[in-house]
């Protein structure tokens, strides 16, 4: 079994496996996917961190050693001894982690926690190298679970219980890879067991165990916390969790706990919390049983999958259309318990995050069928993408599909003419600041001039080829986020 694993794995392709993720199936909310980038920006610390008893935290508004999270925080430690290090590592393929494990039992660890949105419903993607070099040993944690702003293991600098019945009832899943005792180039695999405070840490190994070395591992970790078996798809294959237990998948083949038995038992965090953290940790790295620094670990690419929880508002449709220049959004639900309200949310591809335009009141409580609309007099030219974002009276949001809505210039707002020194002219009036093109021909379709310009918000004025023109007719050519509007003049 271990070899037709490794076989296995090794014969598909790490990119193209990324694109054949697991997805929750579920009836009502969203799935949200929650991203990492290494290379996002390299941080305030240079591309090296290490030291004794140091750390460093990223938050979304300020950067530590490592870039900022979209949401929660991202942070790097280390132990007292042991030394380990991180470094951040840039090329062609993907941005990533180098993480150098402690050569002591304390632990270098790096966390991404607190992640905005998560609920009982998660799946973590990563990719991971063990580095095969000289190293004989090494020990790596990877886990999920639940943090606040209070101290956890997702943001402390101690290392995940290997044995004893010391609590930690923010763990969710937990596996260790583990350098092979007798073929160094290989990894073993095992899952922790600890369903509740009062019991015993367990490590016991996965039947498909292990893991070469050198070669690259997308991970996929599908969690269930929730009180109930959930669902998800992957390649056109419906896969179902049972409550409390989470799947493993490793380059698109999921991982064996036992003969027939993919279901990973969790650990202790309550039933029904989120899970919207993860750590590894990395420790004990010898060489020839000597101690060193020499286990490795790269991590790159780097998602969580949030199945969002839906507040109770059945929304039945959401249009979004032009209307004498405006862009009409018009939505309706079936039913509403606890609405607030909804912000329109509007973003395009110049301006790709996106920002509220609007709000509209919400009925609080109804058991029948309400239509709403909201008028955007200000569309960008381009295509526009407008989503809607519900709100209930305790905060809680969901986000609904996204629809667009593509608006050309008027046609009053291109004109072209000739000045007193008898050069041709345009007038462009647009509403966002815009990166355009620009083409002249002759009647003949013989190009005169052509070049792309950055327009600014309102009117700009610009001239048209350097010499006077001709007699004769020419047409203007404005392209402008997509859309494009022609003009023709006669030179006299």
């Amino acid at each position: 079994m271990k070899q037709i694993l490794l076989s296995t794995l090794l014969f598909f392709c790490v990119f193209a496996v990324s694109g054949q993720q697991a997805t929750w199936t579920i009836t009502t909310g969203s799935n949200y996917n929650w991203v990492y980038n290494f290379g996002t920006e390299t941080g305030n610390a240079g591309n090296t961190f290490s030291g004794s008893s140091v750390s460093s935290i990223s938050s979304t508004s300020t950067a530590g050693f490592l870039p900022k999270p979209i949401s929660g925080n991202a942070r790097v430690s280390t132990g007292s001894t042991g030394t380990p290090s991180f470094t951040l590592l840039n090329n062609s393929k993907s941005d990533s982690l180098q993480f150098k494990a402690s050569s002591a039992g304390t632990v270098g660890k790096f966390s991404l926690y607190n992640a905005t949105g998560a609920t009982a419903l998660t799946t973590i993607f990563t990719t991971v190298n063990f580095e095969n070099n000289v190293a004989t040993r090494a020990d790596w944690t990877l886990a999920s679970g639940y943090s606040t702003t209070t101290t956890s293991l997702f943001n402390n600098g101690t290392g995940i219980g290997a044995s004893g019945t010391t609590s930690s009832p923010e763990l969710f899943a937990v596996l260790k890879f583990t350098i092979n005792a007798t073929d160094a180039t290989k990894m073993d695999l095992s899952y922790r067991i600890k369903p509740d405070a009062g019991s015993t840490i367990a490590y016991s190994s996965a039947l498909s165990t292990q893991f070469n070395r050198s070669a690259n591992y997308a991970l996929e970790l599908m969690c269930n916390n929730t009180s109930t078996s959930q669902t998800y798809k992957r390649g056109g294959v419906d896969y179902t969790v049972p409550t409390r237990n989470y799947h493993l998948w490793a380059n698109g083949v999921r991982v064996e706990k036992a003969t027939g038995d993919f279901n990973f038992p969790a650990n202790e965090l309550a039933i029904s919390t989120a899970i919207n953290s993860m750590v590894v940790t990395g420790n004990n790295s010898q060489t020839s049983s000597v101690a060193s620094n020499d286990g490795t670990l790269t991590l790159s690419k780097i998602s969580m999958q949030l199945a969002m929880s839906t507040l109770p508002v059945s929304l039945t449709a959401f249009n979004a259309t032009t209307e004498n220049g405006n862009a009409l959004i018009k939505w309706q639900t079936l039913s509403e318990q606890n609405n607030s309200h909804f912000d329109i949310l509007r973003f395009t591809d110049d301006q790709p995050l996106a920002v509220k335009i609007g709000e509209v009141k919400g009925n609080g409580n109804s058991n029948g069928v309400i239509n709403y609309n909201f008028i955007d007099k200000n569309p960008q030219t381009g295509v526009n993408y407008y989503q809607l974002r519900q709100v209930d009276f305790d905060g809680k949001s969901s986000l609904s599909e996204i629809k667009t809505v593509k608006m050309s210039l008027k046609d009053d707002e291109f004109v072209l003419y000739q000045n007193n020194d008898k050069f041709l002219m345009a007038n462009v009036n647009i509403t966002n600041s815009s990166n355009v093109s620009f083409t002249l021909t002759d009647i003949l379709g013989r190009t005169i001039d052509q070049f792309n310009k950055k327009l600014e918000s309102g009117n700009n004025t610009f001239q048209i080829a350097n010499n006077a023109l001709n007699k004769g007719v020419y047409i203007g050519k404005l392209v402008v986020n997509g859309t494009q509007l022609v003009k023709k003049i006669t030179i006299n």
